[in-house]
C-alpha cells in the first residue's frame, strides 16, 4: 500500500475473516492438523475485501 493508514484499513478487513490466534500449544507439542493450502486461502480473503483496498493485493 502507499501509506500505513491503508495497510491498517487492510488489516481490519481481513481479521473480519482470518483467525490470527495461535494455538501455541499445539505448537510446542508440534500437533498439526494438516498442512493449509495457502493459495485458496488468500483468493478467498482478496474476494471478501472491498475493491478500493483489494487493488492493493499483490499476485
Amino acid at each position: 500500500t502507499p501509506h500505513r493508514n491503508l495497510a491498517g484499513q487492510v488489516e481490519v478487513e481481513l481479521k473480519k475473516y482470518l483467525n490470527d490466534k495461535t494455538n501455541w500449544r499445539a505448537m510446542l507439542t508440534d500437533k498439526r492438523e494438516g498442512e493449509p493450502d495457502l493459495i485458496p486461502s488468500k483468493q478467498g480473503a482478496v474476494a471478501k475485501l472491498p475493491q478500493e483496498l483489494a487493488q492493493y493485493v499483490t499476485q
